[in-house]
């Protein structure tokens, strides 16, 4: 799915401004009002102002919004569409809580960016066996580790005292480090659910906490 700020759209958009004739009615570029346009986008303005084009910045709240607004310059818009242009919709609803479940819980990001991560985790080698008993151990140990059990072994963030602690009792044979790739990332791995149990630890950590509630080192 193309964003309208990819650089193939801009460039299209761009080309188009050079041509003679092009955007007899204008340019204008709907942008939310809580985030400013990248600059591409304002090269495009300027370039199109200066081929003697209307180019315009327009700042709006949401699409749904944006789109309601050119609806209500219709003439004769029919009944039912008018009543749902006229309804409110509650901002906020009480919604309980689910009860726990088996499943591995689902988190809506998409008001959360992701740009770095951390490239690399303990690879711990030892007699344990699956993630269940992996997060039982160190549950158990309140040692500060996040782990979770790989095919090759143990993949965990934490200090290498923390994890030697945590999983002294399994016969440590090897202590070494996995590089996580991107490419493990865009299925269900062992590395995402690495990632995923850290963020979720990170979620739940009071930023008032003391230094012992996030020992957690990557």
């Amino acid at each position: 799915m193309n964003s309208g700020r990819d650089d193939n759209i801009i460039e299209a958009f761009r080309q188009a401004a050079g041509s003679r004739g092009s955007y007899p009615t204008g340019l204008f570029w709907f942008q939310r009002s809580d985030s400013a346009p990248c600059h591409r986008v304002g090269e495009l303005l300027e370039e199109a102002m200066a081929a003697g084009i209307q180019a315009e910045l327009i700042q709006i709240d949401t699409f749904d919004e944006l789109l309601g607004d050119l609806l209500r310059q219709l003439i004769d818009i029919p009944a039912e569409i008018q009543i749902e242009l006229d309804r409110t919709a509650a901002r906020v609803s009480n919604t309980p809580i689910g009860t726990v479940g088996r499943g591995w819980p689902v988190i809506r990001t998409n008001a959360l960016p992701f740009s770095p991560w951390p490239n690399m985790a303990r690879l711990i080698t030892c007699e344990i066996g699956g993630t269940k008993e992996v997060r039982d151990v160190i549950t158990r140990a309140g040692a500060g580790v996040v782990a979770v059990r790989s095919r090759d072994g143990v993949l965990a963030f934490g200090s290498d005292s923390a994890i030697r602690q945590a999983f002294h009792d399994f016969n440590i044979s090897g202590l070494d480090y996995r590089a996580i790739e991107p490419k493990k990332l865009h299925f269900d791995s062992a590395e995402m659910g690495l990632l995923r149990d850290a963020f979720e630890l990170a979620l739940a950590i009071p930023v008032s906490g003391s230094s012992e509630s996030a020992p957690i080192r990557s």
